[in-house]
């Protein structure tokens, strides 16, 4: 077969578009492959490509974003079970505090039956005392400052600003950024050292300025006077020695209580912050199915959004217990994920923190709380409306002709299309009043060939060239016996058939041809000349 194109070149190499039977039914039944269509002909538009490309942006920077906010909840959690066994372990600070308080007020009868000093002045010692152990505490936590800080001042720059990967620029561009990235990267270890430095000097400062506090505290005369009889005193000086130990055992705790204090409120934020991304996956696709669209020639396409809920159920179901009224609630309200908002997504988070959340057995909460929140459970489809009806109410063969616009209406290219006949499950009706017609206005802009057995797209489409085709049999046979045999014609060319044993194709009219083999050529003819005018003896 040679393939003849207007160019004068004879070659099957160049394209054609080819609809081959049942293609548009088959992509109109299946939403999964209905979609990929759909975007192909919404990119088209560069504003919904750049849409398309900022959505994925978005949705991997949240899933980034959430992970790590995952492993920081979860951590904060264990560190937080750490110091409550800590706390429970040390007694708490109630039981402490009591304890100190009994201590002193023992103390304070022995001082008063073994120290040569008026009431004035053992209450002046007890407070230098009491001044004392402030300060040293002031002291110690500015030691510990330092030592923590030395472990901030041995980073180096390559551990402090993390690598960048740049997309695919020309070489050029790349160096461009990279020498710019550098430079911002040495600015900022700058600036780092700096503080480094300050922080150094405030918390020196701090320890100086205790120390210079306790050598003039212990060198007044009171203190030294009230320190010796404790230091001659045997009973003095043990209760002196348990207050001191109590009391920094009441310091420690107090700082385990404090940093507790301080992890729970970052777990609160880490939580809130949490259940915010998640919904902004929502959001994110929300705003993507606002922005992609397509109106031409009474055809119109927008995004919607949907939920996975299938695979959601099938995720769950596999991870998340049913076994109480509370585990049923929560196994319902993250199903419902179209409306799973920032609230609900929080409270989940709160309720796996305190772990009444319960899950299957071998199964590691934290993957699960991972996989549910970072996965886009929200997926873009697109609601394609045609004559104010949409797409998914139409009849089958409706459909498949909404497809066939939207294959050719929104397509840029120019190649001659195939198409296997495109008018099944189609109406007559439906046939004449749309396929015909919009074939009739899109043959003008490219070359249709189709293959059909119905008598209205041959004859109402006004075919220019009409290709008859037969296959050689006992009472319909080909010259020379081929098998397959084909003649051509425009629909004008006419004669009755005549009355001979020959070959079939040559014995009569294209028109002849048409009302013989499609049932209802007849009255497609005389529909199309009444329309034109014409008369046909």
């Amino acid at each position: 077969v040679n393939v003849a194109w207007s160019d004068g070149v004879e070659s099957p190499k160049k394209l054609v578009e080819y609809f081959p039977q049942g293609y548009m039914i088959n992509l109109a039944e299946h939403t999964e492959k209905i979609e990929p269509v759909i975007w192909g002909i919404l990119k088209g538009i560069s504003e919904n490509q750049r849409s398309k490309e900022d959505f994925d942006r978005k949705i991997n920077e949240l899933k980034s974003t959430i992970a790590s906010g995952c492993s920081n909840l979860f951590n904060q959690r264990d560190l937080l079970r750490e110091l409550d066994d800590e706390i429970k372990e040390k007694g708490g600070i109630e039981s402490h505090e009591l304890e100190v308080a009994r201590l002193k007020d023992e103390m304070a009868k022995l001082k008063k039956q073994h120290m040569n000093m008026t009431e004035d002045e053992l209450r002046e010692f007890e407070s230098l005392q009491e001044c004392e152990r402030s300060l040293n505490t002031k002291k110690q936590e500015a030691e510990e400052g330092l030592a923590s800080l030395m472990i901030l001042e041995s980073l180096q720059l390559s551990e402090f600003f993390p690598h960048v990967d740049l997309p695919l620029f020309s070489t050029d561009i790349q160096e461009k950024i990279k020498t710019k990235i550098q430079e911002i990267q040495k600015q900022g270890y700058a600036l780092w050292q700096e503080l480094i430095v300050d922080v150094k000097e405030i918390l020196q400062a701090q320890q100086n300025d205790c120390i210079q506090q306790l050598d003039a505290l212990q060198h007044k005369e009171l203190y030294k006077r009230g320190s010796k009889h404790i230091l001659d005193n045997v009973q003095l000086n043990e209760f002196e020695q348990r207050i001191k130990r109590e009391s920094s055992m009441l310091a420690d705790i107090k700082k385990i209580v404090d940093r507790r204090k301080d992890v729970e409120a970052r777990n609160c934020t880490t939580i809130d912050s949490l259940a915010r991304h998640h919904y902004e996956l929502y959001s994110c696709s929300r705003t993507f199915a606002e922005a992609v669209r397509l109106v031409k020639n009474g055809l119109s396409i927008t995004g919607v959004v949907t939920v996975e809920r299938d695979a959601l159920a099938r995720f769950i179901d596999g991870r998340i217990t049913r076994i109480s009224k509370e585990q049923k609630e929560w196994y319902e309200k993250i199903l419902a994920h179209d409306s799973f908002t920032e609230g609900i997504a929080k409270e989940f988070l709160c309720q796996t923190m305190k772990s009444a959340v319960k899950y299957n057995k071998d199964v590691d909460e934290k993957t699960v709380v991972l996989e549910l929140l970072s996965t886009c459970w929200f997926h873009v489809t697109y609601d394609v409306m045609y004559q104010n009806d949409r797409f998914y109410e139409m009849s089958p063969g409706k459909r498949s002709f909404v497809v066939l616009q939207l294959l050719l209406e929104f397509s840029d290219k120019k190649c001659p299309i195939l198409i296997d006949q495109p008018e099944d499950n189609l109406d007559n009706r439906s046939i004449y009043n749309e396929l015909v017609m919009y074939l009739r206005k899109k043959k003008k802009e490219r070359q249709i060939i189709l293959i059909t057995h119905n008598p209205n797209i041959v004859v109402g489409a006004d075919a220019e060239q009409v290709i008859v085709a037969n296959q050689h049999g006992k009472d319909s046979v080909n010259s020379d016996d081929v098998r397959f045999a084909y003649v051509s014609g425009s629909l004008e060319a006419s004669w009755p058939k005549a009355v001979t044993h020959g070959p079939v194709l040559e014995s009569q009219g294209i028109r002849e041809h048409v009302c013989e083999i499609l049932e209802g050529g007849e009255d497609a003819f005389r529909k199309r000349e009444s329309k034109y005018g014409l008369l046909h003896k």
